[in-house]
């Protein structure tokens, strides 16, 4: 499955971006307070569209909706579902016609503490030998959150039942490794690899302003 990324997205095109923004989204990104949260909030509906026209030949401006768990969904398109993700390093999303749920995590320090809450005992051990645990459990951590957002349960689902190693060996989960991040991707009830599209920011919002 393709995954669409933007690399180290600068504030300089805020102001551009907030532009672009339907009422509602634009809304939803200036309650952030801090300008980098807006930057995510904006970019990542942006780039959205440019998954949707490029998996499935469309644009969708209207307001989400949300199931029960809180989980987005087009409103006029039930049929076709997407998934979006940023950290620092950069922002992701998918967008197809199978429930999908994609994660993009920042190389993280390795935390005993926050590893024993989430971790199994499968997983742990395995940190305890790694000789990078800060990759790994970035790794591990991602690839949980796929599964929540496939799920739409987020951190409900229980990420110490997630077995995140033993669903990437059985090909629950993909991944794909970067310098400064992994990339996670959960498909309902199949397996995708995960193909990574680089997309220019520059581009991307030249794009979108020739047909938004």
């Amino acid at each position: 499955m393709k995954v669409y990324v933007i690399e180290n997205p600068s504030t300089e095109y805020l102001e551009q971006i907030l532009l672009m923004l339907p009422q509602w989204r634009r809304e939803t990104a200036q309650r952030f307070m801090h300008n980098d949260d807006k930057l995510n909030c904006g970019l990542s509906y942006l780039l959205l569209q440019y998954a949707l026209y490029k998996e499935c030949g469309f644009f969708e401006t209207e307001q989400f909706d949300f199931g029960e768990l809180g989980k987005p969904y087009l409103s006029k398109h039930k049929d076709i579902f997407f998934s979006i993700s940023h950290c620092r390093s950069a922002v992701c999303c998918c967008a197809g016609k199978t429930e999908m749920g994609v994660d993009i995590q920042d190389i993280r320090k390795y935390s005993f503490r926050t590893a024993k809450r989430v971790c199994t005992e499968n997983e742990l051990a395995l940190l305890d030998k790694a000789e990078n645990s800060d990759r790994l459990f970035s790794e591990i951590w991602s690839v949980k959150e796929s599964v929540g957002k496939m799920t739409g349960k987020g951190f409900g689902e229980g990420f110490p039942q997630i077995d995140s190693l033993l669903r990437i060996k059985n090909k629950s989960s993909s991944v794909y490794e970067a310098a400064d991040y992994f990339i996670s991707l959960t498909v309902k009830d199949s397996f995708e690899e995960i193909e990574a599209e680089k997309v220019d920011i520059t581009f991307l919002l030249s794009f979108l302003q020739q047909r938004l």
